[in-house]
């Protein structure tokens, strides 16, 4: 194999196929820590796969001989890094032997033999669904946050995908918070429910782009879903099993309903967070008619305000977690934005009068 090809195109490829690379001991000295550099075709692929996700973008260059290598992803990362920009050139030899060449620098390093690379599994394009790129990545980024971080519940450390009539559902859940975004899509035929792993997807959402104008492709497969954009694929193994319903929570009725300036209260909720450090302790929502009163008392000290704001139903006092109800202020745009409340221990609702968010937050079991 020989090929040409800028050293910036060739940090691009290598940066973005380099986070399916798996950097764990499982795997030291094997094809799982390499990328595969695939000149075999008409066009420069680079590839990376492991267990979890496997990707693969195509890279401008010139293929002088055809061919394929493998070569340790991290280390051929910090090789390219210290060359000037320019052209690169790449070759090998038939005892797989890397050559690096530019200008006056020469780099000779082992590869392994293209062919033994795992390689993407051919992808089934029949059930896609195509949605704007900005819009997924906003609906992942607004949810992701309220997966579980442990491993007691496999299915709980990542998202719902649901397509169905024409929408599509994302979801998270962790035990003590649920994180809800709908959108219409155009595609009313299609009825999937999956489950991606959020690790997978915290990778995904660092690569697709935010270019309101561009769209990127879903591939359903029985184990697999692939993201199609640009000149890059992403292959993510599903996790097997059932989300948890969580279509209960999701009721109408509510005691008390308090609307209130969003950044109003997230600057309020964010000045708790000093007192709170290890302590971990519960900041008590008290409303009463159009006031809305936020009281914290730690090993640190105390700390209280008052907010102005819209009220309908009784009155109620609550303990909440703070940076729960952060994250999800946080992932909401509106300027104006209404909590709904059944009892001191019934779940706090956030959500629009067309619930294309639903964030719920339960409460803190204290003595109030």
């Amino acid at each position: 194999m020989q090929i040409s090809i800028s050293k910036n195109d060739l940090l691009d490829g290598i940066n973005t196929v380099i986070k399916a690379v798996d950097n764990s001991n499982r795997y030291v000295n094997s094809l799982y820590e390499c990328l595969l550099i695939d000149a075999s075709s008409n066009k420069i692929r680079f590839v990376a796969n492991n267990e979890e996700i496997g990707i693969e973008t195509v890279v401008e260059g010139k293929i002088i001989k055809n061919g394929k290598i493998a070569i340790a992803a991290h280390f051929l990362q910090d090789t390219i890094r210290n060359i000037p920009d320019g052209e690169i050139n790449i070759y090998t030899d038939d005892n797989l032997v890397v050559t690096i060449k530019s200008g006056s620098i020469e780099y000779n390093i082992n590869g392994k033999d293209g062919d033994s690379f795992n390689d993407l599994a051919p992808i089934k394009r029949e059930e896609k669904l195509v949605i704007n790129e900005l819009i997924l990545k906003n609906m992942i980024t607004k949810t992701i946050f309220s997966i579980s971080e442990s491993n007691a519940n496999k299915v709980l450390s990542g998202e719902s995908f649901i397509v169905r009539n024409g929408n599509l559902c994302i979801k998270g859940i962790d035990g003590n918070r649920v994180s809800v975004r709908n959108q219409k899509v155009d595609d009313a035929s299609l009825d999937k429910e999956i489950v991606i792993p959020g690790k997978s997807l915290k990778e995904i959402i660092k690569l697709i782009g935010s270019d309101p104008e561009k769209n990127i492709t879903l591939y359903f497969m029985p184990s697999h879903l692939a993201f199609e954009y640009d000149e890059t694929l992403i292959v993510v193994r599903l996790i097997d099993g059932k989300f948890i319903n969580i279509d209960n929570f999701f009721i109408k009725d509510y005691e008390t309903k308090a609307t209130f300036n969003r950044t109003e209260l997230v600057n309020s909720l964010e000045r708790t967070l000093p007192l709170i450090r290890e302590d971990k302790k519960p900041v008590i929502i008290d409303i009463n008619k159009d006031v809305f009163e936020v009281k914290l008392v730690t090993n640190y000290g105390s700390y209280y305000d008052k907010l102005f704001i819209s009220t309908e139903g009784i009155n109620i006092k609550i303990a909440l977690n703070p940076k729960f109800l952060l994250d999800a202020l946080k992932a909401i745009d509106d300027d104006e934005v209404s909590l709904f409340f059944m009892s001191q221990k019934n779940p706090c609702f956030i959500r629009d009068e067309n619930d294309s968010y639903i964030y719920i937050v339960m409460p803190v079991n204290i003595n109030l």
